[in-house]
């Protein structure tokens, strides 16, 4: 395949990590024109709309070769045709940390000066569980289940990252998880979501900005092949779910979702697929009563799983205190 990088603008690259077990390593990354997109607080209306047009008028650079260099080795390897790294590779870096930690690497254009730093999360042998976390209406409010969805049409397109907001109580309830029952851990937390990768460097702030634990953010390519039907088990977050469970045999997990979209089919299908591995499912609810109505319906059909509908986070930290998930 021919890499074509017949562009004045500057070539980037989009480091967008991972995560790594103690064989192999999951990093995901994207070869782009530079953009110039830029943010801060102060940011007008008119500023957040050009943003938003930047992030999803990208212009990928097909087939470019990635040098891919950390401790114990290096890899040579090329985007695909919409500029996107998705590489699976042994590391030959043993696991040994108790607590979670974060394997640093390098991902460098072979004729060009441009290089970027990347890290993949590494779960600490001594970690209590796994979390896997949905984003959209899970972490940020984004009004999915909102009238016409104008709510999420203008949490989108005209607010930048600093004016949107978590979900209530969210950040304080994931920090308890990752501190465990000893209070003292490092258990580790994963991101996914239906959101283009386009968004990753926003989602990557906001989490910052709200003080959520540090994890990889798996977002999905909205080519035109994301657009055709697909089973659930093609869409992203089942099969990054899915991968990751694969990954960690050992880990066992607890799923974090909502009611809005299909989390709960999605998540009550990896339980089944994966008996024993599910600690909890958590489902918030929205204020939609026939998308309610649906999701208690699927609840009350399955028995291979605890899962409960909260309300508050309050509600899942009195839950989670009685299973001895946190302190």
């Amino acid at each position: 395949m021919k890499w074509f990088h017949r562009t004045p603008d500057p070539i980037i690259i989009h480091a967008y990590g991972g995560y790594a077990n103690a064989e192999c390593m999951w990093l995901y990354a994207r070869v782009l024109e530079d953009g110039g997109i830029s943010f801060s607080k102060k940011d007008s209306l008119f500023r957040n709309l050009i943003n938003t047009y930047k992030r999803f008028e990208s212009d990928e650079i097909s087939y470019a070769p990635v040098q891919i260099v950390w401790e114990k080795g290096e890899l040579l390897v090329n985007a695909n045709e919409e500029g996107y790294l998705e590489v699976e590779h042994p590391h030959v870096c043993p696991v040994v940390q108790a607590q979670t930690s974060w394997m640093k690497l390098e991902l460098k254009l072979p004729d060009q000066l441009f290089q970027m730093e990347s890290e993949l999360m590494v779960p600490g042998t001594r970690s209590d569980f796994g979390v896997i976390s949905d984003i959209d209406d899970t972490v940020i409010y984004t009004g999915v289940s909102s009238r016409m969805k104008w709510q999420l049409i203008v949490n989108s397109v005209a607010r930048n990252v600093y004016q949107r907001h978590p979900i209530e109580g969210a950040s304080p309830w994931y920090k308890k998880l990752q501190l465990g029952p000893s209070g003292n851990n490092a258990n580790p937390f994963f991101y996914i979501s239906n959101s283009p990768w386009n968004i990753y460097n926003y989602l990557r702030v906001f989490l910052e900005e709200n003080a959520f634990p540090k994890g990889p953010i798996l977002l999905r390519d909205i080519g035109l092949s994301a657009f055709s039907a697909k089973k659930m088990k093609e869409r992203n977050k089942y099969r990054q779910i899915c991968r990751i469970l694969t990954a960690f045999p050992q880990l066992p997990f607890i799923l974090i979702g909502d009611a809005a979209e299909e989390d709960t089919d999605i998540y009550l299908e990896v339980a089944r697929l994966f008996p024993g591995r599910i600690l909890t499912i958590y489902i918030r609810t929205v204020d939609h009563k026939a998308r309610m109505a649906r999701v208690a319906g699927l609840i009350s059909q399955q028995t291979d799983v605890e899962i409960l509908l909260v309300k508050s986070a309050e509600e899942a930290i009195s839950h989670g205190r009685k299973k001895a998930f946190i302190q």
